[in-house]
């Protein structure tokens, strides 16, 4: 029979020699089956860290073989579900934009009106969305991009293992026809989330012909590939304005006079967020550059200093793991050293300046630098800088 046939036929059979010819016929029935259901995922996709808006279902296509030979499947009926293990989906009309479905975008989005699936014009509007909730948006290997809420929006980052609503879906179930699916399936597009996830993540489609029952469904991976992104430098300013003024009621440092810094520099890299603090602790090596324009910095519990003698006391007890490419850990005008990310905040949280009296009424700068070294994914090594200043006064 001819592809899809069903129905019924005849074979006609003809006999011929010199004197007669007979004739007879064979009638046949092409009872009607249910073909299967077609669909085609990719192997695979490479998602970058921290993209935004990867189109995925570009390589999905889908299928039915039920019509007869020149004639469309488009208006069979589907019942559909679509899922990701990790981070969520949305739907982007830019990318219908130059498809011939493009014509049929008010019954494509009819049917998407079920779900709870975000539905933006451009990957620019999606973006723009997600700020307006306080969620990061990266471009991966660069830092992070934070832009001011509107007013009703909650303050503060979401720190979630799911996409918050209205900005991602993990799930959709919906119904359609085979000819929008494959519509839908072009400008489905995926998000990582969180923002710093990076791994394997399965996603999965599966069709149903509600007359039938017969259904189709296949599952491939997205594989979120690591970027390395920038550390990050963070001044507690409060205490740092507590620490510079607490012994001084007229403001500022006396000269001779040695400032815990106690606190006040934090290390953080986003990296560190899939992993826990074990991975800063142990594995995630940086290199830090401390620096200040008059006086000098330790790593320890500085006792008092005998000025006129030149008599160090004190006790640098406690910088074992650190590497030390410039200064000692006492009273250097530069520290350059490198050691675990927790290792490096620990330090940190034991810093002393030493005001001397070269410093009189000068405003001393500390510059604060740090180098990833490039130790974590694609991208290669990123840095930060920040400084901050107080004064010392002429006593």
């Amino acid at each position: 029979p001819d592809h899809n046939y069903a129905g019924p036929d005849t074979v006609l059979i003809s006999v011929a020699d010199d004197e007669f010819i007979v004739n007879t016929s064979l009638p046949i029935v092409v009872e009607e089956l249910s073909d299967p259901l077609v669909l085609v995922c990719p192997a695979g996709v490479d998602v970058a860290e921290g993209a935004q808006t990867v189109l995925v279902g570009s390589n999905i296509s889908i299928a039915d073989t039920e019509p007869m030979a020149g004639k469309s499947d488009y208006h069979h009926a589907l019942e559909v579900e679509v899922s990701v293990s990790v981070g969520g989906l949305v739907f982007l009309v830019e990318a219908l934009e130059a498809a011939e479905s493009y014509q049929n975008l008010s019954e494509i989005l009819e049917d998407l009106a079920t779900t709870d699936l975000p539905i933006f014009n451009t990957s620019e509007e999606a973006a723009d969305f997600r700020r307006h909730l306080h969620l990061p948006t990266v471009t991966p290997g660069m830092d992070v991009v934070t832009t001011a809420a509107g007013p009703e929006v909650p303050a503060g980052p979401v720190i979630s293992s799911n996409p918050p609503a209205g900005a991602l879906v993990p799930s959709l179930r919906f119904s359609t026809t085979v000819g929008r699916l494959n519509a839908i399936l072009q400008a489905l597009a995926y998000t990582p989330y969180p923002v710093y996830f990076n791994g394997v993540v399965g996603l999965s489609v599966k069709a149903v012909v509600p007359a039938t029952g017969e259904e189709a469904a296949c599952d491939f991976a997205i594989v979120v590939h690591p970027v390395n992104t920038a550390p990050e430098i963070s001044i507690d300013q409060e205490r740092l304005q507590e620490a510079t003024t607490r012994h001084n009621l007229g403001g500022g440092v006396r000269s001779h006079e040695d400032i815990a810094f106690w606190g006040i520099i934090n290390l953080a890299d986003p990296d560190v967020d899939g992993f826990g603090d074990w991975f800063s602790q142990r594995l995630l090596v940086a290199r830090l550059a401390l620096s200040v324009s008059c006086g000098s910095l330790s790593f320890g519990l500085p006792g008092r200093q005998d000025y006129v003698y030149g008599v160090q006391n004190g006790s640098i007890a406690g910088t074992e793991g650190l590497t030390f490419y410039k200064g000692d850990g006492s009273r250097d005008t530069l520290i350059d050293v490198s050691s675990t990310l927790g290792h490096l905040n620990t330090q940190l949280k034991r810093l002393y300046f030493h005001s001397g009296g070269s410093c009189r009424q000068q405003e001393v700068v500390l510059t604060v630098k740090i180098d990833d070294l490039g130790n974590f994914g694609a991208g290669g090594p990123l840095t930060d800088e920040e400084s901050f200043s107080w004064m010392v006064d002429g006593t």
